[in-house]
This record gives C-alpha cells, sequence and structure tokens, in this order.
C-alpha cells in the first residue's frame, strides 16, 4: 500500500464532517505507517512522525487489537533516533496512553502533550 491508501484509512478512522477531507489527507502524508491486521484487514493504524507516536483503530477493534511487541519495537526505533518518544490524545485516552508509560507534560485547550523518556 502507500501513504495515500493509509491517509484514506486513517480519515476513515478519525474523520468528521467537521474536517475538510482534502486538508485531513495532506496532512496525513506527512506521517510513517504501520498497519495492524485482524482477519486479513486493517484494524488499526501506528503511525509516527519525528518523535512523535499515535495510533488509532475502527471502533470494531477498540480494545482488542493493541500488538505490545510491535509497539514496543516502533517506540524503541524512535527513542533510539530522538531520544524521547512523544504524543498527543485527548482525556478520553489518557488512562490508555498512560498505561504505556508516557507522562504528561502540558495541556493545551482540550490536547494533552505526553513524553516517554525511556524503554
Amino acid at each position: 500500500m502507500q501513504k495515500i491508501d493509509y491517509a484514506e484509512i486513517l480519515y476513515k478512522i478519525y474523520g468528521s464532517p467537521k474536517e475538510i477531507r482534502k486538508e485531513f489527507i495532506k496532512e496525513a502524508l506527512d506521517w510513517e505507517y504501520y498497519p495492524v491486521y485482524k482477519n486479513n484487514s486493517i484494524a488499526a493504524l501506528f503511525m509516527t512522525k519525528g518523535s512523535e507516536i499515535h495510533c488509532g483503530c475502527f471502533p470494531e477493534y477498540k480494545g482488542r487489537w493493541f500488538p505490545m511487541k510491535r509497539y514496543q519495537r516502533i517506540i524503541k526505533d524512535i527513542f533510539l533516533k530522538y531520544g524521547k518518544v512523544t504524543t498527543t490524545t485527548f482525556e478520553e485516552s489518557r488512562e490508555f496512553v498512560e498505561r504505556l508509560g508516557f507522562k504528561e507534560t502540558f495541556k493545551k485547550s482540550e490536547v494533552i502533550h505526553f513524553i516517554k523518556t525511556e524503554v
């Protein structure tokens, strides 16, 4: 698959009617994608850009898609290159991010910023 295909999948996971699809896709092309497959189809994506990582899954896979070993390999590569791993999220995902070992650094509006300094 090409980046545009992953960007389209990401839009299906995160996109909302409020967002302008073309702008969303354009911004999504700057990221690297790591698909997670279940039953021969993409259930979720890990996305990275620089020291930042995010993940998203289709609603039907929520709570049962996360491959911990793969996640650990991805963050180890980020950490070795940048010395840290960062992410952002909203309040409803805070507990998930904290379980992965991230520590809150600051909150701006509704977006919570996190950092992980060891793997």
